[in-house]
């Protein structure tokens, strides 16, 4: 038998929910999936640079450190810096879990 696609049989909208706490892999993440169409809902994320793997160095005189990163992202769709915007913001109590339920479900 073949196996089932996870998506097969379902229809509607993915809606990713990201606050001020999405950094990182997260913005990785969200990069893609706004990309595949994904609604983000909530606040403006954290943002990053194009820089990553920063190396810290102390300076000769011991008196200072100095970082200096080590690779850079090319071709990145997103700025450096640029947090996601939502598409809906949302601007009541991001810990209110029912009330946040009922806001995306339109209740």
């Amino acid at each position: 038998s073949q196996p089932e696609w996870a998506g097969s049989g379902r229809k509607g909208r993915v809606v990713v929910l990201a606050d001020a706490t999405c950094g990182s892999a997260c913005l990785d993440a969200l990069d893609l999936w706004k990309r595949l169409g994904a609604l983000q809902v909530g606040v403006e994320t954290s943002a990053d640079s194009l820089y990553m793997d920063v190396r810290p160095e102390r300076l000769p005189s011991g008196l200072a450190r100095i970082s200096v990163p080590m690779k850079v992202f090319r071709g990145r769709v997103r700025g450096s810096n640029e947090p996601h915007v939502p598409d809906r913001r949302y601007d009541g109590d991001m810990r209110d879990t029912a009330a946040l339920e009922a806001w995306i479900s339109g209740r």
